[in-house]
């Protein structure tokens, strides 16, 4: 299997991260010129699954600006439903195989395995059968992902979302019982502070963790609210983290909002550096 090797340091090590934000083709320009290291693409926002043409333009778009689409989130459908009677095992995995391919065209290595509404166990339906119904999913995925080098990360959510994976430690126990070389874990910032989640969990997780989002209070944009960032990035600095981190948030005018917020990324990061013992 051909899966893309996460990037990962010793415990304590100093290699930073990089910084990408999720948003649109067309704002990758801009992106680059704020300093984001890639962008994120929003998978179902965009109309590539069925036209081989939008999928050309955006590839070019991204050539233009000069910046890659490492990582894709919004991949699956809120109609796709993972688990519950509905769950339609062959719609799943023939959705999967065709857009994992596209994302292979996009120059993608990561997607963001989430699917909160596809997921939600339904009222009177076992959460164990759901949890073996998703385990079930994850590996067959893992295998289309791995045809493409590519890995999937499933994010765990807030209670709000789903009720199935809504803490880092649920999301290790699903990926742990997937046991497929291409099925990893992400970490929310926005999703744990919900859930009011110890940033010490990550440690137990370091061999999974492939991915991070960011946010900030309200679910902003990084630096205009009063998440703990010294801890949070301690905290993936302390199990040699240095893989991506995708600003996930609202943003009220990428514009003016995009250009501080990496840059108060970089701070931060930099910071709990200085902060972590030598």
């Amino acid at each position: 299997m051909n899966v893309v090797a996460m990037d990962r340091q010793a415990p304590g090590s100093r290699a930073r991260a990089r910084f990408g934000c999720c948003r649109p083709p067309e704002d990758a320009h801009l992106a680059s010129r704020q300093g984001w290291d890639f962008v994120e693409l929003p998978f179902g926002q965009l109309s590539v699954l069925d036209d081989p043409a939008a999928c050309s333009a955006v590839v070019a778009q991204l050539r233009a600006a000069g910046l890659k689409a490492e990582s894709f989130h919004r991949f699956l459908p809120a109609h796709l439903r993972l688990v519950g009677e509905d769950l339609d095992p062959t719609a799943v995995q023939r959705y999967v195989e065709q857009a994992l391919g596209r994302v292979a065209a996009l120059g993608g290595h990561l997607v963001v395995f989430s699917g909160g509404h596809g997921r939600t166990v339904p009222e009177g339906f076992s959460p164990d059968q759901a949890r073996e119904q998703l385990v079930a999913v994850l590996r067959k995925s893992g295998d289309a992902a791995a045809a493409h080098g590519i890995t999937l990360v499933v994010e765990p959510l807030n209670r709000q979302e789903t009720n199935l994976i809504t803490s880092v430690t649920e999301g290790a126990e699903v990926v742990r019982a997937a046991a497929h070389p291409a099925v990893r874990l992400m970490a929310d910032l926005y999703h744990m502070v919900m859930e009011g989640e110890s940033f010490s969990v990550l440690e137990p997780v370091a061999d999974l963790l492939a991915h991070v989002h960011v946010a900030d209070t309200g679910r902003f944009a990084p630096g205009t609210g009063n998440y703990d960032y010294p801890e949070f990035f301690n905290a993936l600095q302390g199990i040699g983290y240095a893989g991506l981190v995708a600003a996930e948030n609202t943003w009220r005018d990428f514009a003016a909002e995009g250009g501080p917020a990496v840059a108060f990324l970089h701070r931060q990061w930099d910071g709990a550096r200085r902060a972590s013992p030598a």
